[in-house]
């Protein structure tokens, strides 16, 4: 994943306002073929770390503007890939406070496990 491509993807998106009912943000994946992967950012209603589902209740999507990249090895190599990358967006991205101003931050496939990224201005491991 181009991390400047990245980065001035999220910028665009995070300088836009998220409805104040906004808890928590999640970059939902999703395969667009072999090899081929889109991302969207989303913000979710609320946040529950017991709740498996709780990015579904959407304030805010951005499926208008996806960000496509390459990658081989499947769904995880492309999960672990958008997850290493909005984790560097979190510690050096110029909107990251943006993203930190919410509750928690996560990425996954919308049909899989959303992983974590960042709760309550912690960078998880």
């Amino acid at each position: 994943m181009e991390q400047a491509r990245f980065f001035s993807w999220l910028d665009r998106l995070l300088s836009r306002r998220f409805p104040d009912r906004t808890a928590a943000l999640c970059l939902n994946l999703y395969e667009d073929g072999p090899a081929a992967w889109s991302a969207e950012l989303i913000g979710a209603d609320r946040f529950d770390p017991a709740d498996p589902d709780w990015a579904c209740g959407e304030t805010a999507a951005f499926r208008e503007d996806p960000f496509r990249f390459r990658r081989e090895g499947g769904w995880e190599a492309a999960q672990a890939e958008a997850v290493s990358a909005l984790t560097a967006y979190l510690e050096r991205g110029s909107r990251a406070d943006v993203m930190k101003a919410f509750q928690a931050v996560a990425a996954g496939f919308v049909d899989g496990d959303l992983e974590l990224v960042y709760t309550a201005s912690e960078l998880q491991p």
